[in-house]
């Protein structure tokens, strides 16, 4: 699975990691799997690394439904905040524009670094 992710003790942080080519399919799966995840608490704040794609394969109309998805996930709200990681400017233009989208109902912010995005989702540590 291109997206895997590991969750906190507390349910309340997810770090997740993108690798290899990800697609709307990689996308779906990762944001169900948060949904259908027990550990992962209503309000949780994220972390999606992706400074290590090779290649994404997204559109706009891709990333308006998995958007959709991120909206209608009950257990994300205006206090769950979003940081994502990129590092190539062809994915860093999918992540502003998921950014912008999302933006309208959750915390999200595009970073160039995942220190940087811990220190503002509060999380600077890894987690053990």
């Amino acid at each position: 699975m291109p997206v895997e992710f590991a969750v906190d003790q507390t349910g309340t942080f997810v770090h997740a990691k993108a690798t290899g080519t990800l697609t709307e399919e990689d996308l779906q799966i990762y944001e169900k799997s948060t949904l259908e995840d027990e550990r992962i608490a209503i309000g949780f704040w994220e972390l999606f690394d992706a400074s290590e794609l090779i290649e994404s394969n997204l559109n706009t109309r891709g990333l308006k439904r998995i958007a959709q998805m991120v909206r209608s996930n009950p257990k994300r709200n205006e206090a769950s905040n979003l940081a994502i990681v990129v590092s190539k400017a062809s994915t860093f233009d999918d992540a502003r524009v998921f950014e912008r989208i999302v933006s309208k109902f959750q915390n999200v912010i595009v970073f160039n670094s995942v220190n940087t995005a811990r220190m503002w989702l509060g999380f600077p540590n890894e987690m053990t």
